[in-house]
C-alpha cells in the first residue's frame, strides 16, 4: 500500500481542515480529554463557518479571496463570523431561520469553548458529548450545503 503524501495544513481546503480537526476531536474525546475535545469541536464549527462565508463571497464576487481572509480574521471568532457574516448574508431568505437556529447552537458551543480557553474550566464527559453533538450537527448542516458528499463520524 502506497501512502499518500500529507498535504501541509495551510494548503488544505476548508473541508480537509474540518475533517482533520474532527478526527482530533473524536480522538481527544476517546482519550478522555474532554476539555480539549470541546475546543477542537468549536474549531471545526468555526472552519465550517469560514467555508460558508467564503462560498457566499465567492458567489457574490463581493471581495477577493485575500479580502475575505481579512474579513474572517476581523470577525474574531465563531460568534463574530455568524453575527457579522452568516446571519446578515441569509437575511430575508429561506435559509435565515435555519441559520438563526445554528447561531443559537454556536453561541452555546463558543461559550463552552471560552470557559475552557479563558477560564481554565474542565469539562465532564456528558457536557463534552453534548457540545460535540451540537458541533457535529452544525458542521454537517453548513458543510453539506457546499459539499454534499462531505461526511464526518458522530461520537
Amino acid at each position: 500500500m502506497t501512502k499518500r503524501p500529507r498535504i501541509p495544513y495551510t494548503e488544505r481546503t476548508d473541508a480537509q481542515k474540518i475533517k482533520a480537526n474532527w478526527t482530533k476531536t473524536r480522538g481527544l474525546f476517546l482519550r478522555k480529554e474532554y476539555s480539549m475535545a470541546v475546543v477542537r469541536a468549536a474549531i471545526s464549527v468555526e472552519l465550517a463557518a469560514n467555508m460558508a462565508i467564503r462560498a457566499h463571497y465567492a458567489k457574490t464576487n463581493a471581495h477577493t479571496p485575500e479580502a475575505v481572509n481579512d474579513l474572517l480574521r476581523a470577525a474574531n471568532g465563531l460568534r463574530g463570523k455568524f453575527q457579522k457574516h452568516l446571519l446578515p448574508s441569509t437575511k430575508n431568505t429561506d435559509a435565515h431561520p435555519e441559520m438563526k437556529a445554528l447561531n443559537a447552537s454556536c453561541i452555546e458551543i463558543n461559550d463552552e469553548r471560552n470557559s475552557v480557553c479563558h477560564s481554565g474550566a474542565f469539562k465532564k464527559k456528558a457536557d463534552a458529548r453534548r457540545i460535540i453533538g451540537l458541533a457535529h450537527a452544525v458542521v454537517m448542516s453548513i458543510v453539506k450545503k457546499h459539499e454534499p458528499s462531505f461526511a464526518i463520524k458522530a461520537l
